[in-house]
């Protein structure tokens, strides 16, 4: 048996009229004769029937029932003839088959199949990949030979497209409402027969290059560049190799020079035969034009280049030009970019209708028949599956998304024993209309609660408002997600409920697959109706920004102060990740405008308060009756701790040392210089806090030993509190302030043990005042702190699984600290700080998977608190120490363009907050380290004028610092290796030798003082190792083996030691530059186990130690 007889044999029987048609048997019965066709002939007129009412042309005739679309018209004319001989018809009066003018043919009549006669096969299979259906996603070019139900739209599209080309205008609109299958109609349609002409008289895409505007936000021309650059003919790309920016510029500055670029492409394609095609083109393909013109602001003059080089692209010969726009937006684009729209004329723009119910029905049937798929019958009601989806699918706006994402899932729930797709599966999924819903929750509800609750993160990044108030989807970094978002994401694209891709930078991008499920999906749905205020506000503000922008930023163009401003501030709170730099900056100049204004009216407040305390103080002594001086007394007492709690609390997350200094003087001068032993509980305790933020302040401007002695003081007053009411919590808990501050500052100087004292101290406290009331925030974040501080210890004497242990125990109390203040961003920015120690400690023992999800939570979270509050300096500062960490870690794993640009921010926040608050030494020195830290990454990939230059200007802030011998160990110890670092990267002198020599001995000195600092000898054997490299180009091998050597001794002293990552590494180099690399392969093993790639994949700088190692 032929193929075609075959195929026939799986074919329906029906009717046209008063004719019977058996397909499976070859021949029709009319007036009860039988008649037999040739298989070709019956084959025609079952193809006329499938696609009843719709015409069939030329060319779907040669493709579908001749398989051979190289053949004139002459065959189809003889068979046309024949068949209508066989029906008894007559071509000039015709009662079965139509010729139509335009060109092609259609049956008459309906043909009615027979109720008791069901065909499982119309179509042998030749579907193996799987599903046949895409679900939510859109159809792309692998599916086309399951892309059914659209050749209708399929050749207007064609149609247009050839009128455009031959006529030059070469540009077409497809426009549709959202659903309708636009770009699947295209992509999986449209595009694969570009690709394969048939003839020399069809269209041929020689390549075609893709324009995704929803992926470039605001940046149309970039998204223009990234997509001309993929142009190529044969294996030549059509526009010279260059930069993204350097073609931006190209369409910007010279689009006319574009034809002359193409057509020298043209010239030098080594494929003759397809270059001389005369339909052959470059196809450009722009989706998503919309977002040139919706609720997100772009630059109007952005627009015009981009309209400008478009213009200029399709007056190129050779080009043609596919956008793909909403329908909604069609009258949009027409008024803003009215150049570009003339160039579509009246014959180059489609309006993709939504499918008939016969193409429905094929999109459901064919695809099935291509993958060796039945549907199963309903044994009451006699229907089948199929034509029950059809039924459910008539009037419904955007069924198609709706109906993949159904046939998917009943593929993934089918009968595989039968290959049958059930009624039971889509009943259990609710019908159509529950399908995408029903997923969407059945995904959500297998996730762990703590994933669950970053839910509205996620939306706040897939739904944007529309100026019409509609509520549409958009893309958005994957990235911007802390650890939970990012695995509830991970979830809805395993699911196919949002599609994932990247952006030029090849960061991930993700969105829904399709608006339905914003739609659809109540909690999506219900999302968008609560925060509908907030959408509307968020997409005011990037309006508003891009107009402050637009207008050289002038303060005229600035938020007001009061409702518009704290609106703007709640779009901030409540989206923080998807403020762009521009935003944050108008936010924040707007928020510093209307500060300045409210700090000219605080600091009124505040002259006006101390003015008053110092009249009220000085009345005291005027006073002499005791009574009211005691009165007076107390209201002084009562302004100072307004000052010292109020005013004091708001001011120290913006790290102004000068107004803190202030306060703290006056408060000093207030309570007074006489002895303590006077003084009342109260006044012991304002003592107290004043002298510790003195010192904080002192500390901090480099005045250590001032900094000690008001430690000390302030810890001698609040004990004395303590001392005078052992049951007052308010003086019990200044007692474990002090205690606190005094372990910090004995710790920063690498006295572990004096430290240790003091924090215990602290527990002790912090346990008593838990112990007098248990729901307390203030008491549970005590507690909270005293197990940091605990941990913290236990990680510098290398304990990190007991310091991970206490740090969790830590968490658990500042959640329920949360949990009773919800409102507490202080609160909110401690847990952040003490989720910062257990990354830190999962860093030391080689959990780096789990560190780097840490690092990026924190970063999220961090980001929320700093947008939330644009003068919160001292949490950028915390932002940015976060990033040189995570940078740091992105590094060591490999992931060097990542750890590139988390250091560069860091760096960026750095220069602001040190430019803002000159005076504070300890945000210079974070500033030298990033410096630091960004020479090593540049370092370690060679780039000697970038590590060189960091290395400079970490040598200038370090110098900035004034370091004594009082100031902390870790200045001492950062200046060391930065002195060490900066000659390395200078060159070869005695100078620079010496400078290396000095600062290996200035950090030999720092570790002698803190001998259970790992982190000390870890550094100290690093620049070791370094030194022996230096040495050994030298020629100066003995010197060079004795450096490494002391390294290894250094490191074993403590075998925990390399258990530590960075240790082991270097334990492995020194190994290695010794010639001693078989007695670490454990230590590499480990390495590679756990993802540590930073030395283990630059090991090229070993390669020069070959050839000096003596015999």
């Amino acid at each position: 048996m032929s193929k075609r007889s075959d195929d026939l044999a799986k074919r329906s029987r029906f009717r046209i009229g008063d004719i019977a048609v058996q397909p499976d048997r070859c021949m029709i019965i009319k007036e009860g004769t039988e008649i037999h066709f040739a298989e070709l002939t019956m084959s025609l007129l079952v193809y006329l029937a499938e696609k009843y009412p719709d015409p069939v042309n030329r060319d779907l005739l040669l493709e579908k029932v001749w398989k051979n679309t190289q053949l004139d018209d002459n065959p189809i004319n003889k068979a046309f003839t024949e068949l209508r001989k066989k029906l008894g018809d007559d071509a000039t009066n015709p009662r079965y088959i139509k010729t139509i003018r335009s060109g092609g043919y259609r049956l008459i009549q309906r043909p009615i199949f027979e109720k008791d006669y069901r065909s499982l096969r119309k179509r042998e299979r030749s579907w193996f990949n799987g599903s046949p259906y895409v679900g939510l996603a859109s159809f792309d070019e692998s599916h086309a030979d399951v892309f059914f139900g659209r050749e209708r739209m399929r050749e207007k599209v064609l149609r247009a497209m050839r009128t455009q080309l031959e006529d030059g205008s070469r540009f077409v609109l497809l426009h549709g409402a959202s659903g309708s299958g636009k770009t699947s109609l295209l992509h999986a349609g449209v595009i694969p027969r570009l690709r394969q002409p048939s003839s020399r008289e069809d269209l041929y895409a020689l390549s075609v290059a893709r324009c995704d505007l929803a992926s470039y936000s605001g940046d149309p021309l970039g998204a223009l560049a990234v997509a001309l650059a993929t142009w190529t003919l044969g294996d030549h790309p059509v526009f010279p190799p260059q930069s993204t920016e350097d073609l931006k510029s190209l369409l910007i500055e010279t689009p006319e020079s574009f034809e002359q670029i193409i057509r020298e492409a043209f010239r030098q394609h080594c494929d003759r035969k397809a270059a001389d095609h005369p339909a052959a083109h470059l196809l450009l393909v722009i989706d998503h034009g919309e977002k040139l013109v919706d609720a997100t602001p772009t630059d109007t003059q952005a627009n015009e280049y981009f309209s400008r080089a478009l213009t200029a692209l399709c007056d190129c010969e050779r080009t043609l030009t596919v956008m793909v726009v909403r329908g909604d937006f069609y009258q949009k684009l027409q008024d803003a970019l009215p150049e570009l729209m003339e160039l579509k004329g009246s014959q180059g723009h489609i309006d993709v209708m939504r499918p008939s119910p016969r193409e429905i029905a094929e999109m459901i049937s064919a695809p099935a028949e291509c993958a060796g798929l039945d549907f199963e019958q309903d044994p009451e009601t006699g229907d089948y599956l199929d034509y029950r989806l059809c039924e459910d699918a008539r009037g419904k706006p955007d069924v198609l998304p709706l109906l993949q994402h159904t046939l998917r899932r009943l593929y993934e729930n089918r009968d595989q024993e039968n290959n049958l797709l059930t009624f039971a599966a889509y009943l259990e999924m609710g019908g159509l209309e529950g399908g995408i819903a029903h997923r969407a929750e059945e995904v959500f509800a297998s996730l762990p609660s703590e994933v669950q609750a970053s839910l509205d993160d996620v939306l706040s990044l897939l739904a944007e408002v529309q100026e019409t108030g509609i509520v549409t989807g958009k893309k958005s970094p994957l990235d911007s997600l802390g650890p939970a978002g990012q695995i509830l994401v991970k979830a809805f694209i395993d699911a196919r409920l949002f599609a994932s891709e990247q952006d030029d930078h090849h960061h991930p991008l993700f969105g829904v697959t399709h608006e339905a499920l914003l739609r659809r999906w109540p909690k999506a749905s219900s999302w968008s109706e609560k925060n509908l205020r907030l959408l509307k506000a968020r997409t005011e503000l990037k309006i508003a920004a891009n107009r402050w922008n637009n207008n050289g930023r002038q303060k005229d163009h600035l938020i007001n102060s009061g409702s518009p401003l704290i609106e703007a501030s709640e779009v901030a709170k409540f989206f923080p990740v998807e403020m762009s730099l521009r935003e944050i900056d108008f936010l924040a100049a707007s928020s510093k405008n209307a500060t300045i204004r409210r700090r000219l009216r605080l600091g009124a407040i505040i002259a006006l308060a101390l003015s008053s305390i110092i009249s009220v103080t000085l009345s005291i002594f005027a006073m002499q009756a005791r009574n009211v001086a005691q009165e007076r007394r107390k209201e002084t007492l009562g302004l100072v701790d307004f000052m010292m709690v109020k005013l004091v609390g708001d001011l120290e997350p913006t790290g102004n040392s000068d107004i803190l200094n202030q306060i703290t003087q006056e408060t000093l001068k207030i309570i007074g210089e006489d002895s303590i032993e006077d003084l009342s509980i109260d006044e012991l305790i304002q003592r107290s806090r004043a002298l510790v933020i003195l010192a904080k302040i002192n500390d901090s401007s480099g005045r250590h030993e001032d900094a000690l002695k008001a430690f000390v003081a302030a810890d001698k007053a609040a004990t004395m509190a303590k001392q005078q009411d052992p049951y007052s919590a308010k003086a019990i808990n200044e007692a474990g302030q002090t205690a606190y501050w005094l372990g910090n500052y004995y710790r920063s100087r690498g006295q572990i043990n004096k430290a240790e004292d003091y924090w215990k101290k602290y527990f002790s406290i912090s346990n008593e005042l838990m112990n007098m009331d248990k729901n307390n925030p203030q008491w549970k974040m005590e507690t909270s702190y005293a197990y940091t501080n605990l941990g913290v210890i236990e990680g510098d004497r290398g304990n990190h699984e007991t310091a991970i242990t206490l740090n969790q125990k830590s968490i658990k109390f500042k959640l329920e600290a949360i949990k009773l203040d919800s409102d507490n961003d202080k609160y909110r920015k401690d847990l952040l700080d003490t989720m910062s120690w257990i990354t830190s400690s999962q860093e030391e023992i080689g959990k780096l998977e789990d560190a780097s999800i840490g690092h990026a939570f924190q970063i999220a979270e961090a980001r929320k608190l700093v947008h939330s509050r644009a003068d919160a300096n001292s949490w950028k500062r915390w932002l940015a120490n976060a990033l040189v960490r995570s940078a740091m870690l992105a590094e060591a794993r490999g992931e060097h363009e990542e750890a590139a640009t988390q250091i560069d921010e860091s760096i960026r926040i750095f220069k602001e907050i040190t430019e803002i608050e000159e005076k504070n030494k300890e945000w210079i020195r974070d500033r030298a380290i990033a410096h630091l830290r960004a020479g090593d990454i540049a370092r370690k990939h060679m780039d000697a004028n970038v590590y060189t230059n960091h290395y400079s200007d970490a040598m200038r802030q370090i110098e900035k610092l004034g370091i004594t011998d009082s100031s902390p160990s870790e200045w001492h110890r950062a200046r060391a290796v930065i002195l060490f670092r900066h000659a390395q990267s200078s060159g070869a002198s005695e100078k620079i030798r010496a400078d290396m020599r000095s600062a290996i001995d200035m950090l030999e000195e720092q570790c002698k003082k803190a001998k259970n600092d790992q982190n000390c000898a870890i550094s100290l054997a690093e620049i070791l190792v370094d030194e022996g490299l230096y040495l050994s180009l030298s020629q100066n091998v003995d010197d060079a083996n004795l450096a490494w050597q002391r390294a290894l001794n250094l490191l074993s002293q403590n075998q925990e030691t390399i258990s530590n990552p960075k240790a082991a590494s270097i334990w492995i180099d020194a190994h290695e530059l010794l010639g001693r690399s078989n007695d670490v392969k454990k230590e590499i093993d480990w390495l590679i186990s756990i993802g540590y790639k930073k030395n283990i994949q630059n090991r090229d700088h070993f390669s020069y130690k070959q050839q000096v190692r003596p015999n």
